[in-house]
């Protein structure tokens, strides 16, 4: 699923009053389609989600495995991220 971000930018140049202008810029971002993430854990939102599922493929065992490994992943990454933020955290106050 993509998603669009509308950018404002402002040219820093100064030879024509055209690129002083304001400049939009649409980007395509790659996002998950999780629709219930808000009232479901991660897990059920993946598991319920069509786009996610057939991803994984989570009609099989293999896909259900490929799932559980995704999320070991995704907990370790959030506890390394703590514990660097908490260590910078007490770095720079």
């Amino acid at each position: 699923m993509s998603r669009l971000s509308h950018i404002g930018q402002i040219h820093s140049g100064t030879s024509t009053s055209d690129e002083n202008k304001a400049r939009i810029e649409i980007l395509f971002e790659d996002e998950l389609a999780l629709w219930l993430y808000r009232h479901w854990s991660l897990k059920e939102a993946i598991e319920t989600s069509m786009v996610t599922a057939s991803k994984f493929k989570l009609f099989t065992e293999g896909g259900q495995r490929r799932m559980y490994e995704f999320l070991v992943q995704l907990g370790s990454l959030r506890d390394s991220l703590n514990a660097q933020f908490l260590q910078y955290g007490e770095k720079y106050g």
